[in-house]
C-alpha cells in the first residue's frame, strides 16, 4: 500500500494536549539550532495561542520562531526546520491554508522537511478528513462528515483525544466513508506518532491505535420510518502501541522499535 504522498520529509502527528511530545518535536526540528514557523490557523484564537506557544519555544532556546498569519498569504520561511500546526477546528485549518498552503506544504515536505501538528493539526494532514459529527458515539448513516485534507497522507484517516473521549467508533465509520483499504489512526492526547517513509515510531505518554480493514464487513440496518439507519461494521484489526513500538504502513504490521 503506497500511504505517504509525499515520502521524502517526516510528519508527526499527535493527539492533543501535547507536553512530552512538544519536547520531542523542538529535539526533531533541531533543538537549540531549530528555526521553527507556527501555523495557528484552526484556533479561533489564533493570536493568543500561536504567541504563547512561540514564547515557548524561545524560552525552551528554538534559535527563532515565526507565526503564520491566517489572514496573509502562507509562506514557509527560508531555513525553516520544523513547522507545528495548532489544534481547533481542521476544517478551518485547511480552508485558511487554501491551495497556495497545500503546495507550499508538499514542497517543503518533498525537500525532507519535517511537519507536525496536535490536534486538529495532526487530523487535518490526511487525505480523508474528519470534519464533524459523531457525538454521541452512534453508528448511524450519515452521522459523520468527511472532507478532504492536506493529503500529506494518503490511505490514512487521523482521529485524535482517541482514549479521553472514546472515539473508536467514530474511527471506525470513517473508514466505512473512506471505502478501499483506508488505515485508521487513533490518537491518544500527548501521544504522537513519527511518520518517516512508510514506518511510524510511537512516542509519549499514551498509545496510538491502528485500525486496519481486513475484507471488512459492512451493513445498513433499516429502522423505523423517520429513524435514521444504523450501521455494522466488522473485520477490522487493531493494534494498540505504545512508545517503543512502531507501525509499518506498508505491510500493515506492528513490530518494536
Amino acid at each position: 500500500m503506497n500511504t505517504l504522498k509525499p515520502r521524502r520529509g517526516k510528519l508527526f502527528l499527535i493527539g492533543g494536549a501535547a507536553r512530552a511530545c512538544f519536547k520531542k518535536f523542538f529535539d526533531l526540528a533541531g533543538g537549540h539550532s531549530s528555526r521553527i514557523l507556527l501555523v495557528p490557523h484552526a484556533s479561533e484564537d489564533w493570536k493568543e495561542n500561536g504567541d504563547a506557544l512561540a514564547l515557548e519555544l524561545r524560552e525552551m532556546g528554538a534559535a527563532r520562531v515565526d507565526v503564520a498569519i491566517p489572514s496573509q498569504p502562507f509562506a514557509i520561511p527560508r531555513g525553516t526546520t520544523g513547522i507545528y500546526m495548532l489544534g481547533g477546528d481542521q476544517v478551518v485549518l485547511v480552508k485558511l491554508l487554501g491551495e497556495r498552503g497545500k503546495r507550499a506544504l508538499h514542497r517543503y515536505h518533498r525537500r525532507g522537511g519535517l511537519i507536525a501538528g496536535s490536534s486538529a493539526g495532526a487530523a487535518g494532514q490526511s487525505r480523508l478528513m474528519i470534519a464533524e459529527g459523531m457525538a454521541d458515539k452512534q453508528l448511524v448513516d450519515g452521522s459523520l462528515v468527511t472532507a478532504c485534507g492536506l493529503a500529506l497522507l494518503k490511505n490514512v484517516v487521523i482521529d485524535t483525544h482517541f482514549m479521553q473521549r472514546n472515539r473508536y467508533n467514530r474511527l471506525m465509520v470513517a473508514q466505512f466513508l473512506g471505502k478501499a483499504g483506508v488505515v485508521g489512526v487513533g490518537l491518544d492526547e500527548d501521544t504522537g506518532i513519527l511518520v518517516d517513509s512508510n514506518i511510524a515510531t510511537v512516542y509519549g505518554a499514551g498509545a496510538a491505535n491502528f485500525f486496519v480493514p481486513q475484507n471488512v464487513f459492512k451493513a445498513k440496518h433499516a429502522q423505523p420510518e423517520g429513524e435514521p439507519k444504523r450501521l455494522s461494521v466488522g473485520n477490522v484489526l487493531v493494534s494498540f502501541l505504545n512508545q517503543g513500538c512502531a507501525f509499518d504502513f506498508e505491510t500493515l504490521e506492528p513490530s518494536e522499535v
